[in-house]
């Protein structure tokens, strides 16, 4: 009797807690990896895009933070920004205001 093939399934989508201490841990993750120097200490964009009350889904965010879609932006591989803080760095940016 054939058995039926596997289908490939998404990923699941992470939820993303979106609270005072994650957004406090993102706000310093973001200064200390340099992510403010081209989109803003309050992500308002300078020569990056203005990221502030983002309304991406977290794994678009996370997505570019791991395989940019421009060379300008720097490529965070996990072992330098684990997917917790940039979970973080993501409650902080939703934080903002837009």
């Amino acid at each position: 009797m054939p058995t039926a093939a596997a289908t490939p399934t998404a990923a699941p989508t992470r939820a993303v807690a979106i609270t005072k201490a994650a957004s406090e841990r993102g706000e310093r993750y973001f200064l200390l990896n340099g992510c403010f120097a081209c989109h803003g200490p309050a992500g308002e964009g300078y020569i990056g895009p203005r990221l502030a009350g983002t309304g991406l889904p977290y794994e678009s965010v996370l997505n570019q933070v791991r395989s940019p879609q421009t060379s300008r932006m720097p490529r965070f591989a996990a072992a330098a920004l684990t997917d917790d803080a940039v979970a973080d760095i993501y409650a902080f940016l939703r934080s903002l205001r837009p």
